[in-house]
């Protein structure tokens, strides 16, 4: 089975009016992903599957660990936060701790999609459902691997997009 990711389309400030479609916040990172198999933890390049970020981010590879599943694969964007902020701001997924310290930010994998669980392809649910489906398996009391919030306010959020500065839902 090959898996995508999802992408973006271009819309119209109008659109966040549209109640019938979920909408999140979009980070600043690389899209990633997570992987997980048993104890074994995966942060894949999503496009081009080329790098396995978790060699650079043991603290991610540590909280995915405690996803109750045993086989799951997320698709998130791998994000580094200014410490003690919401801020998000870009650095590559291959930043290593050194350069993590003297940036002052914090990686967290923040989790948008789910596509496999346990032993389900579950990618032709509606979006909806494996929206359900992801707020279920990510433990909310891990720190660094969030899942993004969803809402159909595409209005409120698209104004809290533009108070953090980030680039849009």
């Amino acid at each position: 089975m090959v898996l995508k990711p999802m992408l973006a389309k271009d819309g119209k400030c109008s659109d966040a009016k549209d109640e019938s479609k979920i909408k999140q916040i979009k980070f600043d990172g690389t899209r990633t992903f997570l992987l997980k198999d048993d104890n074994k933890i995966r942060l894949m390049g999503a496009r081009n599957w080329k790098n396995d970020y978790a060699k650079n981010h043991p603290d991610l590879v540590a909280e995915a660990k405690k996803i109750p599943a045993e086989h799951a694969v997320l698709d998130c964007e791998l994000t580094y936060f200014k410490k003690g902020t919401q801020k998000d701001v870009f650095l590559t997924a291959l930043a290593t701790k050194k350069t993590m310290e003297k940036e002052g930010v914090e990686p967290k994998l923040m989790c948008f999609d789910i596509l496999q669980l346990n032993n389900a392809n579950v990618q032709k649910l509606p979006y909806e459902e494996r929206d359900k489906l992801l707020e279920h398996t990510i433990p909310k009391n891990l720190d660094l691997v969030k899942k993004v919030e969803s809402t159909k306010d595409g209005e409120k959020l698209l104004n809290e997009s533009r108070e953090k500065g980030s680039e849009g839902i």
